[in-house]
């Protein structure tokens, strides 16, 4: 399957998706993409808990540098490193 008929079956269910659920009339506005898709995926498999190494493959990346552009770092956990590991804190 090449990247435009990935594309036209992800338009055609984000379509679908808006007919069928009135709250989302504004998100037709937005532009999502298949890697909009892809960074979701990533992103809801690592805050379930998934580890780096197993979202490497599923993404199917060369290397963990990759995957490692997706991994959230929620701002309160900065905080908290900050705080434990500087050295003025």
């Amino acid at each position: 399957m090449g990247n435009n008929s990935i594309s036209e079956v992800f338009e055609q269910a984000f379509q679908r998706a808006i007919v069928g659920n009135p709250d989302l009339t504004e998100l037709a506005a937005k532009r999502i993409t298949p890697h909009a898709y892809r960074v979701s995926y990533a992103t809801l498999l690592f805050e379930g808990g998934c580890n780096i190494r197993s979202v490497n493959e599923l993404m199917s990346h060369e290397s963990l540098s990759q995957t490692a552009r997706y991994v959230p770092i929620p701002i309160e956990s900065m905080r908290r490193i900050c705080r434990t590991t500087h050295p003025r804190a």
